[in-house]
């Protein structure tokens, strides 16, 4: 037997180590301001029918939030164009780099506003969701990094594989719906979904994610 490492493996381990280290690095990043960030959209949500419907004070203190949120001054806000407003960093980062989203929050400045508090009440929970993932993810590939830096890779990769096929960000809106929003979400899939839906569900309930 030669004493010497299989030709290319260090090269190997070495590329794979590097590959956890950088998704592991993302996942640390996304989940650091998640719960900041769900608070954040979470005042947003509450604002947001009385911003809609009611009297022009509830908006200012909804747009005041928002742009607390973005580290920026609400009449700069406001005065910013709803497409670059949304290219923000601090708003894409608020929006988990969704841009579509982050669009819709800009709306809330704009001032021909037209969302809806239904609408604005859909997004933020999308991306509460998508935080609540972000943090899901970190508590779960956590023991597999330790493993990963004790010199034992072949966890984390095998955990990220996991996480792929189970970590849906719906399922952890869906844990919060009433009844009727579970079965609306349902009725828009089609069985073969519903059915990968609720194997995702059942994986992360019993990962200890899920309530």
């Amino acid at each position: 037997m030669p004493a010497s490492a299989i030709l290319g493996q260090p090269e190997a381990i070495g590329g794979t180590v590097g590959t956890i280290n950088k998704d592991w690095d993302q996942t640390v990043t996304s989940a650091s301001n998640a719960q900041r960030d769900i608070g954040i959209l979470q005042t947003i949500k509450q604002l947001a029918p009385a911003a809609a419907t009611g009297p022009g004070a509830d908006r200012r203190l909804l747009i005041d939030k928002l742009a607390g949120a973005l580290g920026m001054d609400s009449r700069q806000m406001q005065a910013t164009a709803t497409d670059e407003l949304a290219k923000n960093q601090n708003m894409l980062a608020l929006a988990g780099g969704n841009t579509d989203a982050a669009r819709m929050l800009a709306e809330v400045a704009n001032p021909n506003w037209h969302m809806t508090k239904e609408a604005i009440a859909g997004t933020a929970d999308q991306l509460i969701s998508q935080r609540a993932a972000a943090v899901a993810k970190q508590k779960y590939l956590a023991p597999a990094k330790a493993a990963a830096d004790a010199g034992h890779p072949e966890g984390y990769v095998a955990g990220l594989q996991r996480w792929s096929e189970m970590g849906d960000p719906r399922a952890f809106q869906y844990q919060h719906m009433t009844a009727d929003e579970k079965a609306k979400l349902k009725q828009s899939m089609k069985p073969v979904d519903q059915a990968a839906f609720g194997a995702k569900l059942k994986q992360l309930q019993g990962s200890g994610l899920l309530q």
